[in-house]
């Protein structure tokens, strides 16, 4: 197109074609930025509504979390309560239990019989069924072992 006005009627419809065709790419490319605007708000939206989900989900991991921190306190708490109760039980149970030390052990001889004859020098009546467990304990002393025993449950119910 030229700077002169044109000065012929074929001149005048040429810049009016030359203008409608300038026109028809101006309308072309408005139509491109619109579906590219519709595009993006498009997008925008799904963006708004996954962000909107995302912020619900931590909310709630958030509340979930916080359930988790107070259950896990209760739960050491109670842990702890269990750990005092089996370590006092602990030390009920070795309440009853009885060491020997440094009496001859004849091998071939029952450890309930050595165990009845020395409570019964003691004046302590003693049966089997009151022993719950016996055990020779080596000791530093290999001529003299150590024997271990234990007390049925009822007596060690009876004690603790």
């Amino acid at each position: 197109m030229s700077d002169k006005a044109p000065s012929t009627v074929k001149g005048i419809a040429k810049m009016l074609q030359d203008l409608n065709t300038k026109f028809g790419k101006l309308e072309t490319d408005v139509q491109e930025v619109k579906r590219s605007i519709t595009f993006v708000i498009d997008s925008f939206d799904a963006f708004n509504t996954t962000l909107e989900t995302v912020c619900t989900d931590v909310q709630s991991l958030r509340e979930e979390q916080t359930f988790f921190k107070s259950e896990n306190k209760k739960f050491k708490k109670e842990l702890a309560a269990a750990n005092a109760d089996i370590i006092e039980l602990k030390q009920c149970s070795r309440q009853n239990n009885v060491e020997i030390k440094g009496m001859p052990f004849d091998p071939k001889e029952k450890r309930e019989d050595t165990v009845q004859t020395l409570g019964t020098k003691m004046n302590i009546e003693l049966h089997n069924s009151e022993i719950d467990i016996i055990h020779c304990v080596p000791s530093k002393n290999k001529k003299k072992p150590s024997i271990m025993f234990a007390l049925s449950p009822d007596l060690r119910a009876a004690r603790c």
